[in-house]
Order: structure tokens, then C-alpha cells, then sequence
């Protein structure tokens, strides 16, 4: 994507007063282990700087100093770690927020009606010593459908957050 087309996302997402979330599927690499596509990175910085107050937020498994950067540029910029090696690497590349994926199970097995998993363990949990919320779309003990946008958690990037493997 080039950086005239990540400024008419970002202005239309700002446009319509509604979060962008990058990457529902994918991150930012160039098909080598661990690597980023700078071409590709670059020209969100480009449009970042180009569109302030658009409202961006993304996961990635890539530990780089240049995504975790994209967090100055306003962006809530997590990263999907699994253990305490990953939250170490994520660390000393920069990153502040993490999103852990939990390897759980739910008590009661039921067929899966939603997307996600539902989580039926406790509203927020510790792990090497950090709080995370489970996310509110898979922690759902009243059966109310809680979306990214009314929950607004990861999007302001309030802090860390836990979600099911999926």
C-alpha cells in the first residue's frame, strides 16, 4: 500500500469518526521471519504524519523498534506475545502494550456460535507480572455482544489485554 493510500484510509476513517484497526489479518513483514517491509512501514509513517488524529490500532508478532515507534505517531501498537521470552524481545524493541494470547480452553465445551471463543475464567489475569484484560468480545458472562468499538480498550490503548488463541 503506498502512502497516498494510507492517507485516504486514515482520512476517511477520521472522516467518519470511526477507529482504524491495521491488519485484521497479517502484520508488517516481508515474508522473512522477523523482518519488516520497510517500503510498507515507511508509508504508513508517511501518512500518519501526513493525517494526525485518525485513530489507529494493530497487533503485531514482529519485535522491531520501528513498529513499536509507530506508537509516537499515535498509533495504539500492540504486541501479540505468548510467553516471557516474547514480552522480553517486545520489550527491548520498545513496545509499552502487549496482547497476550492465552492458550485456553473453556470449562463447559459448547459449539461455537461466534467468531471468537467465549472465555469463562476471571475478567482480568496476571502474567509475568503484568495485569491483562481478556477481551470483552471472548469474556462475555451476560451474553451481550461487546465489540472493539464499544469497548474501546485496545483502540485507546488503555493497557494490555489477553485474548484466546483463534
Amino acid at each position: 500500500m503506498s502512502a497516498r493510500q494510507f492517507a485516504a484510509l486514515l482520512e476517511r476513517a477520521k472522516c467518519l469518526a470511526r477507529p482504524l484497526r491495521l491488519h485484521e489479518r497479517g502484520d508488517f513483514g516481508n515474508g522473512k521471519p522477523h523482518s519488516v517491509d520497510g517500503r510498507y512501514v515507511r508509508a504508513l509513517e508517511t501518512a500518519l504524519d501526513k493525517v494526525k488524529g485518525a485513530v489507529v490500532w494493530t497487533y503485531t508478532h514482529i519485535y522491531h523498534k520501528r513498529l513499536a515507534a509507530l506508537s509516537a505517531r499515535g498509533v495504539s501498537m500492540y504486541a501479540s506475545v505468548h510467553n516471557a521470552s516474547d514480552i522480553e524481545q517486545a520489550q527491548r524493541a520498545g513496545f509499552k502494550l502487549f496482547a497476550l494470547v492465552l492458550p485456553y480452553r473453556p470449562k463447559r465445551c459448547k459449539p461455537q456460535v461466534r467468531a471468537l471463543p467465549v472465555y469463562d475464567g476471571p475478567r482480568f489475569i496476571e502474567q509475568d507480572g503484568r495485569r491483562y484484560l481478556v477481551c470483552p468480545a471472548q469474556h462475555n458472562p451476560n451474553g451481550k455482544k461487546i465489540t472493539c468499538s464499544q469497548c474501546r480498550h485496545c483502540i485507546e490503548g488503555r493497557g494490555n489485554v489477553a485474548f484466546l488463541t483463534h
